[in-house]
């Protein structure tokens, strides 16, 4: 196998953590990248930074939760008027 190939793959399955916090939009995913980086050698943290990277709202859950919560000030502001 090509000592490239083997290369590239070590450095996204390193990143893996902040590649998926990145594609959901983590509202973290700094974070999660700097700890990725400075202790994703240690297999616990890359764990945790994995875990911390797919829970959580991530971008569009975050827009929708924001809009309902709008709707729903909205709506009590307009029954306190009456």
């Amino acid at each position: 196998m090509d000592p490239g190939a083997i290369a590239v793959f070590a450095v996204v399955a390193y990143f893996l953590p902040s590649i998926v916090a990145q594609s959901r939009g983590h509202q973290s995913k700094l974070a999660i990248f700097v700890l990725n980086l400075l202790l994703g050698w240690t297999v616990i943290a890359w764990i945790a930074c994995l875990v911390w990277s797919c829970t959580g709202l991530a971008g569009k859950e975050r827009d929708i939760q924001r809009q309902l919560a709008e709707k729903q000030l909205e709506w009590l502001a307009s029954q306190k008027r009456t």
